[in-house]
């Protein structure tokens, strides 16, 4: 035989004797069981206080269907007892348990005896029991069963246990989870970011470092240039520079002034002026090294000048108006070469050879092309180490993040879990509540139904007696007969409303436990939460409800209990409190005809200030901290209302104005909550 957490819950109030409040069965109850749940054994009802046994009512007894409801609302000082006829003569005084082992519900003494029944029967009586699901309650070992004193003993609890309610397993969470932590996905993600920057700042060192090879190469041809203007400039100042010709130094046969050669006793000297200087000096570097020299011009006197076809296109480039061209040319079977030329402009100093060929003061005469190999192995070291250096820096970014989100998950499993167990005891709280507004309001019909049953006893008494009288009044029977027929219909009557209330008990608890999504009328289940809610605000407030009996939504019924449920219970703690007797809240609830479900909840409290007002939906905030408060019940509301039903809350609230919620939901909720798997 198996619980479910309602059961729990219900067995777990009545074993407390502080929930004396619940209305203890008398054990005058007596009951012929059907055959095919105990066989022909006929049990009897018993006062725990008598020795005696009662005689059995043959046939089908109104209390057969509380017989199992007896075991649970009963305080264990006036639990009602079944035991076989063959035991009652062994039967002694004693104290008495209810125990749930494996599949009997067994009634131990402390004396040893003990009965069972088979679960079929009580699964039949009970809506509580439910033999066809797996266990789900931990079941205690009757040899270590504590008795149950009817004065001074009392339950006791595991540490971990809260007052009121069961030790059971954890069902998941009604509530939202918070926002998880970066899922792999966004993990990747990260990583592919961190990929690109540091490819990025790679390229850009990359680029950096090829660029400083660029000016330091740009810089040294400039002053090479520099040089041979300044050399230039010196020759044609002097007038030109006299050397003695030779192989080295033939005469310059372009250079046409009278003056070119001299002729002394012993030495001939030729003329050299700055471009012959110019052709000299790049002769004597392309034999020193890999720098070349070239002079050359567009209009050229010398064919050896010639520009090649980079030099033609730079020149037209200075032409144009740019001081230099300095680049990196791929050459066929050369390999990569720098290569700059910078203009050479035409002075007073120039006309004398080349006023023939049109040229005026300030056009640019030619250039001065210099050329060297681009070594890569120059930069190819700083690459290497560039590259490396962001190699580390990504492993690091990267073992940094994969550890930090190792990290954030398992500190973000350990809060979720905490804010589920938190989450799942306010609900468990707020089942609780059902619990004890249930016991409340079963209490007023049994207990007719009790009193008519007694009367109903006493009656059969009296005619009993008449029955022994030699002469019996019609009238005295009739009258007789009359009570019998009332006490029966009364109890009768009682019974079927108490009957009607564990189906609705049952409703409500399985769907606050199932979150299915089904058709329902709205007003039935706020009449069901008020009911059930009676003993909290029944002395603080009063609640007017408004809302069209015809409203019907397709939604998590049990949803919709814990968001009222936390909201008139927020009203009587916070905003009506213990000095409040005279309290109004009104819901009303409409069709806006659009297909959203209008929610208007407003209490007459004492309101809240802003600053309280802002944070009211945020997890753990509460101004009860110190008289136990969690801050969980506004939270759950908001969380139900936004993630799990797909709608919207709002709070508007001022210091002495009371609170008024605004809640919009949608009428037909998807096949699947919001935030839940389908």
């Amino acid at each position: 035989m198996q619980l479910d957490p309602i059961g729990h819950a219900m067995l777990d109030l009545i074993m407390r004797k502080d929930d004396m409040h619940l209305m203890p069965l008398p054990a005058k109850a007596f009951c012929q069981v059907q055959h095919h749940a105990f066989g022909p054994t006929t049990y009897q009802g018993i006062d725990q206080q008598a020795d005696a046994p009662r005689r059995a009512i043959p046939g089908k007894c109104l209390m057969h269907c509380l017989l199992p409801t007896a075991g649970y609302l009963c305080s264990p000082a006036r639990v009602a007892l079944l035991m076989p006829e063959s035991q009652l003569r062994e039967r002694r005084k004693g104290q008495h348990d209810f125990l749930f082992s494996g599949e009997r519900f067994v009634h131990r003494t402390n004396h040893g005896s003990a009965i069972g029944a088979r679960p079929e029967f009580l699964r039949k009586f009970s809506p509580f029991f439910d033999t066809r699901q797996p266990p789900r309650c931990r079941v205690p070992d009757p040899h270590k069963a504590r008795k149950y004193s009817s004065s001074t003993t009392h339950r006791r609890r595991r540490p971990d246990s809260q007052p009121g309610l069961p030790n059971m397993p954890q069902p998941p969470a009604s509530s939202a989870p918070l926002h998880p932590p970066a899922s792999l996905r966004q993990l990747s993600v990260l990583l592919a970011v961190w990929t690109l920057l540091v490819a990025v700042s790679l390229a850009l060192s990359i680029s950096r470092i090829q660029q400083h090879a660029h000016d330091l190469m740009l810089e040294g041809a400039r002053n090479v240039f520099r040089t041979i203007v300044a050399a230039r400039a010196w020759n044609a100042s002097s007038g030109g520079v006299y050397v003695p010709a030779s192989e080295q130094n033939p005469p310059n046969p372009f250079l046409f002034s009278p003056s070119r050669d001299l002729h002394t006793d012993k030495l001939s000297l030729t003329q050299i002026n700055p471009a012959y200087m110019t052709r000299q000096i790049a002769h004597q570097a392309s034999l020193q090294g890999t720098l070349k020299i070239h002079m050359t011009s567009l209009r050229v006197l010398r064919p050896e000048n010639s520009p090649d076809s980079w030099e033609k296109q730079s020149l037209a480039r200075l032409e144009q108006g740019e001081l230099e061209v300095g680049e990196v040319v791929e050459r066929a079977n050369e390999g990569k070469e720098f290569r700059f030329i910078a203009p050479l402009f035409v002075d007073k100093t120039c006309l004398g050879c080349h006023a023939h060929q049109g040229y005026a003061i300030g056009d640019v005469r030619g250039g001065i092309s210099i050329s060297q190999p681009w070594q890569d192995s120059a930069t190819r070291n700083q690459i290497i180490h560039s590259s490396l250096l962001h190699a580390l820096v990504f492993l690091l970014l990267a073992g940094g993040s994969l550890l930090a989100h190792r990290s954030l998950a398992k500190r973000w499993a350990q809060t979720e879990q905490a804010m589920s167990g938190l989450m799942q005891a306010e609900k468990m709280a707020s089942m609780g509540r059902l619990v004890s507004g249930f016991s409340h309001e079963l209490n007023t019909p049994l207990g007719v139904a009790i009193s008519a049953l007694s009367h109903h006893e006493h009656c059969l008494d009296d005619f009993g007696h008449l029955l022994q009288r030699e002469e019996v009044p019609e009238q005295e029977i009739r009258a007789l007969l009359t009570d019998m027929r009332e006490s029966g219909q009364l109890a009768q009557s009682n019974l079927r409303r108490a009957a009607n209330l564990v189906s609705g008990f049952k409703r409500s608890s399985t769907d606050i436990e199932r979150e299915d999504i089904r058709s329902f009328k709205l007003r039935e289940i706020v009449d069901e939460v008020l009911q059930t809610l009676s003993n909290v605000y029944k002395k603080t407030a009063r609640i007017e409800l408004d809302c069209p009996p015809e409203l019907a939504m397709t939604s998590v019924p049990g949803l919709l209990d814990q968001i009222f449920t936390n909201l008139i219970v927020n009203s009587v703690t916070h905003a009506f409190g213990p000095e409040r007797s005279d309290g109004h809240i009104r819901i009303a609830i409409d069709s806006d005809g659009a297909g959203q479900i209008l929610i208007s909840y407003a209490d007459d409290g004492k309101g809240m200030p802003p600053a309280v007002q802002r944070r009211i939906f945020e997890p753990f905030f509460t101004t009860r901290q110190a008289q136990g408060g969690t801050g969980l019940g506004l939270y759950i509301c908001y969380s139900l209302v936004t993630e799990r039903l797909g709608g919207s809350i709002r709070c508007d609230s001022l210091p002495g104005a009371g609170t008024h919620f605004l809640i919009r939901l949608p009428q037909h909720t998807p096949t699947a909550p919001s935030g839940e798997t389908p």
